[in-house]
């Protein structure tokens, strides 16, 4: 299994150069011999020191399972049913750098399993899948049994109704983790949440600040309206969606910045602006062709590339609606592709190796009530989104080297032609490793830290 993508590798260019003079003579065979061992241990006590240093799952985050003594380490479980992969992905990553070896009772879908075994490195990831496993060790048995210290959610509002009369009679702490704020958050969530709420057994994550704040606001209504004060105890936190795992290398940045661009989601008007950006796209390259490294070919009726090198070329990640697809033009076919169905390893490493990602929201729910896997996504891989002033006041994790900015009154076709046509190309050249392990250091010691808020107030 490969080392996780968050250990620190040092080249010979981050150590300091040895400034002691050369002694006159070199030290005797006989010496040489008598100082081996020491030397062995020297070099073994580094060793030991730089692991637990800059490995997952060393000093450098807080032991949170260490601090709370009424939470073993291993009576933790994550469970999901066939929703959600990446969510579980950035729980178990976390979880296992707050110093915890959670069990996974997850279906997980598209190989997200083996995207897991490189997060949780060296730990083996346990999992179980949830359907047709024996009575004895599903969830219900193991809550039942008390063998649960914390049980976390990751589509609350599914999972919970499914468990509750189970939880009911326990001590099992609950964390949920909420999707949407908004009406479905007092529909669904909220009366399945009262009671434990009422016992001081529950804690909300979310996945954006923007998300956090509404939710908030929403509690506090219902504390006033009910004149009940548990709901003003429960924690509600941001759980930063992400996780440290390029597919690859950092792929070099190409001559003309951007030239292979990412639109993530499922392929169909409305979830994206898809209609807005083809259009764009048209027009731009019909009025400057060589822009974009293309020229158009009056027999093809199309778009050819022209000798320039480094064209622009659109992807599509994401589950076609064969009812309700995308209309791409003839006119662009070679330069908008569609990548269907990826498994996630595939999908990680597609993603590592472009230029941008763009979120193009067709609705305002990701900015107001809900977070977008595409946001996330562009962390996990090391590759900027293209985002406006809207997109970073939602999402407050954000930042460089994680962002290419742009004004709102600006298309992302706009923006996207300012670039590739700027005279400061050095200046849009990808980040190095070494800054992408900084911001992704510091979103999981975040992480780390919620961890220790909620479970040290509802445990």
């Amino acid at each position: 299994m490969p080392l996780s993508s968050s250990t620190v590798a040092y080249s010979s260019k981050d150590r300091s150069p040895d400034r002691n003079p050369l002694p006159a003579m070199s030290p005797s065979p006989s010496i040489l011999k008598r100082r081996r061992p020491l030397l062995f241990l020297a070099l073994a006590a580094a060793g030991v020191f730089a692991y637990f240093s800059f490995h997952p799952l060393g000093s450098r985050y807080t032991n949170v399972a260490a601090t709370l003594p009424n939470v073993r380490k291993d009576a933790v479980i994550v469970f999901e049913s066939a929703i959600h992969d990446e969510v579980n992905g950035a729980l178990g990553n976390s979880l296992v750098l707050a110093g915890f070896d959670p069990l996974f009772i997850c279906s997980f879908r598209y190989d997200f399993e083996m995207i897991l075994g490189n997060l949780t490195y060296p730990l083996v990831p346990r999992i179980q899948s949830p359907y047709r496993m024996p009575k004895e060790v599903s969830v219900e048995s193991r809550i039942d049994r008390g063998e649960v210290d914390v049980l976390v959610l990751t589509t609350c509002s599914q999972a919970l109704p499914k468990l509750l009369s189970h939880l009911e009679p326990t001590n099992t702490k609950v964390v949920c983790v909420v999707h949407h704020s908004g009406q479905p958050a007092y529909r669904d969530l909220k009366p399945l949440i009262v009671g434990l709420a009422k016992q001081r057994r529950i804690g909300l994550l979310v996945l954006g600040e923007h998300v956090r704040q509404r939710l908030h606001s929403e509690r506090l209504q219902w504390a006033e309206r009910e004149a009940e004060d548990a709901w003003l105890d429960m924690p509600i936190e941001v759980l930063v969606p992400t996780f440290d795992y390029p597919a690859k290398p950092t792929t070099p940045s190409p001559a003309i910045f951007p030239s292979r661009v990412v639109i993530q989601g499922n392929i169909e008007p409305g979830r994206r602006k898809y209609d807005a950006v083809l259009r764009h796209l048209t027009e731009a390259m019909t009025a400057n062709p060589s822009n974009w490294g293309w020229k158009y070919d009056s027999a093809l009726e199309k778009f050819v590339q022209d000798s320039s090198g480094s064209p622009f070329t659109l992807h599509l990640l994401g589950r076609r609606n064969e009812q309700h697809p995308v209309e791409i033009k003839k006119e662009i076919e070679d330069v908008v592709h569609i990548h269907p169905d990826l498994s996630y390893p595939q999908f990680y490493e597609f993603l590592n190796g472009v230029d941008l990602i763009v979120p193009a929201f067709g609705q305002n729910g990701p900015y107001e009530d809900t977070a977008s896997s595409s946001i996330a996504a562009a962390v996990i891989v090391r590759v900027p989104a293209l985002v406006t002033e809207r997109h970073l006041n939602s999402y407050t994790y954000l930042a460089p080297p994680a962002i290419v900015t742009h004004s709102v009154v600006e298309s992302e076709i706009a923006a996207i032609e300012r670039l590739r046509t700027s005279g400061d190309q050095w200046q849009l050249r990808r980040a190095s490793a070494k800054d992408w392990r900084r911001y992704q250091g510091r979103l999981d010691s975040e992480n780390v830290e919620t961890w220790g808020r909620v479970l040290r107030t509802i445990t």
